[in-house]
């Protein structure tokens, strides 16, 4: 524990020097924003107790070791409690400085909190919000917002059960306000590779449902955001022939049910797929239209 408190400070303490700028991913009126972060603040505190690996206290909170904020925080939206985050690391809970001896539980103490953070010259005004509305502190800005759209865990803590809404949603949020910005080229190879991953798993009968509509909510996403990317159209394509070809063999069983015309069943017949070639990065598309018989 001392070791990994050790390592966590030294990587706020080389960010406060640095005096490097963090990003925050808050809530406002039900959609995510980003801030730009010079300095945060918790409960008008630089500082936060540590919980450890598990957001329910070992030991009371006064006897607490603590930790200069700086270092990369996520929301765990199952637990309401934040933690310390970084690739391949357990996450380290924290708890608020300043809340009274007869402390609440974690989850209901970060309800009382004020995160309260400033912005770079030349502005240096502060904003705050309540810790209900916190989702992310990202200490490497853009370039980690980037690759927290693609990482698993990091996504988990911010969605929960709901991990893949969370993705969609943070990521049509970053390219919306970054899109320009060199640090989100890793998104757009990120929703490309989804793509493709969703329609290689159809193909081979791997949660084939799922992982079809799966593919469609990251072709409309794609359709938004790089709607003239020859290779984010290729994939688009091939999900949206895949789609009207399910949709047509699914209808028959459907009826056959008395279910609504349209349906997808969740388990598929045993039709068979149509040839799709799938191309790899830098393939060469399908010279021509492909089977749908």
């Amino acid at each position: 524990m001392a070791a990994v408190l050790r390592r966590l400070s030294l990587v706020s303490l080389v960010c406060a020097v640095a005096g490097a700028s963090g990003l925050l991913v808050h809530r406002e009126g039900g959609k995510l924003r980003f801030a730009d972060v010079q300095e945060l603040e918790v409960n008008g505190k630089d500082k936060a107790l540590v919980l450890g690996l598990s957001a329910v206290p070992s030991a009371a909170t006064s006897h607490l070791p603590s930790l200069r904020l700086g270092a990369t925080m996520i929301m765990d939206s199952a637990a309401g409690v934040p933690a310390v985050y970084a690739k391949s690391s357990p996450p380290r809970y924290l708890y608020p400085e300043g809340i009274p001896k007869n402390a609440a539980p974690p989850p209901e103490a970060w309800k009382l909190v004020q995160i309260t953070w400033k912005k770079p010259p030349p502005d240096k005004s502060e904003a705050t919000i309540p810790a209900t509305n916190f989702v992310a502190y990202l200490a490497g800005g853009v370039e980690e917002l980037a690759a927290i759209c693609a990482d698993a865990d990091a996504l988990k803590l911010i969605g929960g059960n709901q991990a893949f809404e969370a993705q969609i949603e943070l990521t049509s949020a970053a390219v919306a306000a970054y899109g320009s910005s060199a640090a989100m080229a890793a998104v757009e190879r990120s929703v490309e590779g989804a793509m493709r991953l969703r329609l290689e798993r159809f193909e081979r009968g791997i949660d084939s449902v799922a992982s079809l509509e799966e593919g469609l909510q990251f072709a409309r996403l794609s359709a938004q955001a790089y709607p003239a990317v020859a290779g984010q159209q290729r994939y688009r394509n091939l999900l949206a022939v895949k789609k009207t070809w399910l949709d047509r063999r699914a209808r028959p069983h459907c009826l056959r049910g008395r279910a609504a015309v349209g349906c997808i069943p969740a388990r598929l017949p045993r039709f068979r797929n149509p040839p799709v070639i799938v191309p790899r990065p830098g393939q060469a598309p399908p010279a021509g239209p492909q089977s749908q018989s």
